[in-house]
């Protein structure tokens, strides 16, 4: 549809029907009103406002939080970024292999959990998944590298608002 017939259909919406309602009212004991009186006598709430707002807000965050994930998945399976994981990993007394594996299944299950994001049906199994690895990743690498919390990047900082993220688009996530 052109933005022309819409915006044309929005101006005739402004005027009030020019037949007479008596006929009716009388039959049905109810009296018509015009477009204007029924708007106004039914003003959106808060909640109209706000979904309004997120049409396309929320979409577009669910969208970005998975390419977070499959990203971060790819860029931590590159070799330099896959060598300082592991050498990270490996200092809190795992040997090198075990360190490997495990920077390995963690980067593979980040791909998994952001492409599973993205499908219909799995979102909220995804995004409840991501929110536990999440606070497990916090609570391992506070105890692993405590200094990523003061790093200037924000490695552990970026994490919380993302989960918060995570949750909201969750919560828009029922469509009834």
């Amino acid at each position: 549809m052109s933005p022309r017939r819409r915006t044309t259909s929005l101006v005739q919406l402004r005027y009030d029907t020019p037949v007479d309602g008596a006929a009716f009212a009388e039959a049905s004991g109810v009296a018509p009103k015009g477009f204007s009186e029924t708007l106004s006598a039914t003003p959106a709430t808060l909640q109209d406002r706000l979904h309004a707002r997120s049409t396309f807000a929320v979409p577009l965050l669910h969208v970005a939080l998975a390419a977070f994930w499959i990203l971060t998945g790819i860029l931590t399976l590159m070799p330099e970024s896959f060598a300082s994981a592991t050498a990270l990993v490996a200092r809190a007394g795992l040997g090198a292999g075990f360190a490997k594996a495990l920077v390995a299944a963690a980067s593979i299950t980040d791909i998994l959990l952001g492409a599973l994001f993205l499908l219909p049906g799995w979102m909220r199994r995804a995004g409840t998944a991501q929110l536990v690895l999440s606070a497990i990743y916090l609570i391992g690498l506070s105890l692993l590298a405590p200094s990523l919390w003061t790093d200037h990047f924000g490695p552990l900082l970026k994490v919380v608002p993302m989960m918060a993220a995570t949750l909201m688009v969750m919560a828009f996530e029922e469509k009834r």
